[in-house]
């Protein structure tokens, strides 16, 4: 049986689905009545990854076609605790879902190590969704974004 290794960060969860990652983004965002329409963001993960935390296993035994033979969308692995598991080896491409279903693969590569662009536009994955335009690239971005000492900061942080 094939089965596909999905890490979702919205809401954060672990699953497992027979689904490939693009019908996979199409079932998150409308597949499915219990959930309204909504953007989704989702990583592959290896087949090979393991972790003693959660019951993979238990979980790809449950990934059984339907009896109509339809393949079973979605096992519910974890929703807690997910990210803080997985480590970064195991995770592959991050898919971006439009609302409508639409998705979008981006592949892992390097940072790049000169940004060209004046301004970024960044957005935050958390409870609250803003959008961040700021000078700072990618890894001044991080560093500033992720400083312990300063969870506030005002709009001149971000455009020295």
């Amino acid at each position: 049986m094939e089965y596909h290794l999905y890490m979702s960060l919205i809401p954060e969860s672990l699953v497992v689905s027979m689904l490939p990652p693009q019908e996979f983004g199409r079932y998150l965002a409308i597949g499915t009545k219990k959930r309204a329409k909504e953007q989704a963001i989702y990583f592959e993960l290896s087949n090979d990854f393991e972790n003693e935390y959660f019951d993979l296993q238990g979980a790809i035994k449950l990934c059984t076609p339907h009896e109509d033979g339809q393949p079973k969308h979605s096992v519910y692995v974890s929703t807690y605790r997910v990210l803080e598991h997985v480590p970064l080896e195991t995770i592959g491409s991050l898919w971006l879902v439009t609302s409508n279903g639409l998705a979008l693969e981006l592949k892992q590569d390097s940072l790049p190590t000169e940004a060209e662009q004046i301004h970024h536009l960044y957005q935050e994955l958390c409870p609250v969704h803003p959008l961040i335009a700021s000078s700072l690239d990618p890894s001044e971005f991080c560093k500033f974004i992720t400083d312990p000492p300063g969870p506030c900061f005002c709009a001149k942080d971000m455009f020295p």
